[in-house]
């Protein structure tokens, strides 16, 4: 009988030490908190003319060759211009977020053709802030991402 008090004992201290514990130290993968907003820009002139890089963005990928957004940043009355090439018939989706999971809008999802484009999309209505282009090139047997940030100043 004084063997099984000290179990629950034991029971009892491991069940209080797991109450004292707070929710936040055990996160799996679907409870992770939101993603820290993005951050850093390659600053960029009027006319595409780099004036600071980050390291992270506008990185090569095969089969699509991607200029930083200009200017950069820029107004929220005013529009960046995205400059890129394809290679090959390819299908391609832009898209701008604000975080991984929150897409803005999507800026062109569709096949085309290889050449360069010249794309400006409307930034009217987005508040101040950082927000990450995304460049997918999807393919049957895989989809090759890059990807950039832009700055939205009021």
């Amino acid at each position: 009988m004084h063997l099984f008090r000290g179990h629950i004992v034991i029971l009892a201290g491991l069940t209080l030490a797991g109450l004292a514990c707070r929710d936040d130290q055990f996160i799996t993968d679907q409870e992770a908190p939101p993603t820290v907003p993005y951050v850093g820009i390659t600053t960029t002139d009027n006319i595409g003319g780099i004036i600071s890089s980050d390291a992270d963005d506008w990185k090569p990928i095969q089969g699509l060759q991607v200029h930083p957004a200009y200017p950069n940043p820029t107004h929220a009355l005013e529009s960046f211009t995205l400059d890129f090439r394809t290679f090959s018939t390819d299908s391609v989706r832009i898209t701008v977020n604000r975080s991984p999971d929150v897409v803005y809008t999507v800026v062109l999802d569709e096949r085309i053709i290889a050449r360069r484009y010249l794309i400006g999309p409307s930034v009217a209505l987005l508040n101040p802030g950082i927000y990450r282009v995304y460049f997918s090139i999807i393919r049957p047997d895989t989809t090759i991402v890059t990807y950039g940030d832009v700055e939205i100043i009021p």
